[in-house]
């Protein structure tokens, strides 16, 4: 897959080791999904949205981890946005902030893969999905890491909507995306531009 990506303009540093991969895990309390691990150990991805396992900041690093957090306290502040199965939302701001905050702690730590498209970490096992997050439009992009990379880099027109079937997804606590499509129900929404992603 690494010359594959190569061939569509995606430069790569040398595959990270065993031990590089291990000390990235223990600093930031999470485990590559096995087949994100393999695809890292033929080649580093660096670039653009690309986590540099390698070189990036911890700063960075921690930001890219906390992009879902930051995401959905967006619409929990700004929407009104609260799933009944989280329980009675808390009154205050700052207790719903500290409640949204005990859910996504307790929930599979979501991977960065590239800029707003993540993969849980657990069930640790191949074939994951790649979700992609803004606030709570939580979507999938890809069945898996391998079809993330053909929906992303190598179709030659948008194809990252594509309909997926039922038997493609793998169904992962707490992010599975039809708990986040009540938000498409509650009528007009904000949207955070703080980033500049709308015209």
């Amino acid at each position: 897959m690494v010359e594959v990506l190569e061939e569509a303009d995606v430069e790569f540093d040398d595959g990270m080791t065993d031990d590089e991969l291990v000390v990235i895990e223990n600093r930031f309390d999470f485990r590559f999904p096995p087949d994100l691990a393999t695809f890292l150990k033929c080649g580093l991805p660096v670039g653009g949205p690309f986590p540099d396992w390698r070189n990036d900041s911890e700063e960075r690093l921690r930001e890219m981890f906390e992009l879902p957090f930051r995401e959905i306290l967006f619409d929990v502040e700004h929407n009104n946005f609260w799933l009944p199965e989280w329980g009675e939302q808390p009154t205050t701001a700052t207790d719903s902030k500290n409640k949204l905050r005990q859910l996504i702690d307790k929930a599979p730590n979501l991977v960065p893969v590239y800029g707003s498209h993540m993969m849980p970490d657990r069930p640790c096992l191949e074939g994951n999905p790649v979700f992609a997050i803004r606030q709570t439009d939580i979507v999938y992009y890809g069945s898996d890491l391998r079809d993330w990379f053909v929906r992303s880099f190598l179709c030659s027109s948008d194809c990252g909507l594509w309909p997926m079937s039922e038997g493609m997804r793998t169904d992962i606590e707490f992010w599975d995306p039809s708990r986040f499509a009540t938000r498409w129900d509650t009528g007009p929404l904000t949207y955070d531009n703080s980033k500049g992603y709308l015209p």
